[in-house]
């Protein structure tokens, strides 16, 4: 694996329990491998947990959050990448005009994603949530050409200090720990802008659960 920084292109120098770390960007990566954690426990976990009336609840203010920042027509088509078990997508299917495709790499190992990227120009919006964390080959997100980008991420602003102790310390499943700085500007290096940023999710669930909006040519 290239072991540079994908926000400076300069070499991880330093660790922190076992990260790699980029000092000048505030951005950690954790090179060991995540293979075979993901299935049908992985699977069986969402479909159990959708039925829950938090479940509920989180996946109304998701859904607020992406209306708030992205005006949305009929037409238009939003990617909920690593959906789990599509829970977010069956929601968005309901209760609003979206058109909506659904894609966890981690469950299909089917070639009709790369077929579907083929076939649509862009994307109006893309969300990730709980899953920006996991991707690996972080280059795919410019290739996806989302117009608006919604995630859910775990934020680290003093990852020399506090990661040890920090609740979203996953050895071996997150692969990137990001501070805000160092995810404004990989995003920046794609042309997205930041436009919203939310703790919706942090006061539903956890501490250190923040939410963003990006829009590209912003």
């Amino acid at each position: 694996m290239n072991l540079l920084c994908p926000i400076c292109n300069e070499p991880f120098l330093e660790k922190v329990q076992g990260i790699c770390y980029c000092v000048s960007c505030g951005l950690g990566m954790d090179v060991t491998s995540a293979d075979g954690i993901y299935g049908d426990e992985y699977l069986i976990h969402y479909l159990l947990y959708e039925t829950t009336e938090f479940t509920k609840t989180l996946m109304r203010q998701r859904m607020n959050f992406v209306q708030e920042y992205a005006p949305i027509v009929r037409t238009d088509s939003l990617l909920d990448y690593g959906c789990g078990a599509g829970t977010f997508g069956d929601y968005v299917n309901v209760n609003s005009l979206l058109n909506v495709y659904s894609y966890d790499p981690f469950l299909k190992k089917d070639h009709s994603f790369i077929q579907y990227l083929k076939e649509h120009k862009k994307f109006n919006v893309i969300t990730f949530w709980d899953s920006f964390e996991h991707i690996r080959r972080l280059g795919i997100i410019p290739l996806l050409r989302g117009d608006y980008i919604f995630l859910t991420i775990p934020i680290i602003d003093q990852m020399e200090k506090g990661l040890k102790y920090w609740k979203h310390y996953v050895p071996g499943e997150h692969v990137w720990y990001f501070s805000t700085n160092a995810l404004v500007a990989l995003f920046g290096k794609w042309n997205y802008k930041l436009i919203g940023q939310s703790d919706f999710e942090e006061r539903l669930r956890s501490s250190g659960i923040k939410s963003f909006c990006f829009k590209h040519g912003g």
